[in-house]
């Protein structure tokens, strides 16, 4: 019996050793398939950094743009401001000599007019 159950023994490590090997194959196959995933995965990553990368530099591109539009517009709106406090500055002495004016002639009129009075108040006495 020990002839056989030497027999039994052996075939029984056979069984087992063959399962082994299938169980390695498995274990093989998925870890080659993981690191397929894990290849593809940091492939995708890199691309994805690389286009967060390019949209960061657009960004900033357009944020400097902007930024000069920016102060170009208020360049622009100081200029108008100054244009508009210089029209007012002239519109306001235009005013002040016109009513400077007009008082001035007011008053040259009432002087005028009693001169007028006083030569007729001469002659009648006269």
């Amino acid at each position: 019996m020990s002839g056989l159950q030497s027999q039994l023994e052996c075939d029984s490590l056979k069984v087992q050793l063959s399962d082994g090997e299938k169980l390695l194959r498995d274990v093989r196959a998925d870890r080659d398939k993981f690191a397929a995933s894990l290849a593809a995965q940091t492939r995708r990553m890199e691309s994805d950094t690389l286009r967060l990368a390019n949209q960061h530099r657009a960004l900033e591109e357009t944020i400097v743009h902007h930024r000069g539009e920016i102060m170009l517009n208020k360049r622009q709106i100081q200029s108008l401001q100054d244009d508009k406090n210089d029209a007012n500055l002239k519109e306001a002495a235009h005013l002040w000599e016109k009513e400077t004016w007009k008082k001035e002639k007011e008053s040259l009129e009432r002087e005028k007019a009693l001169c007028e009075e006083r030569i007729r108040e001469l002659e009648s006495t006269a």
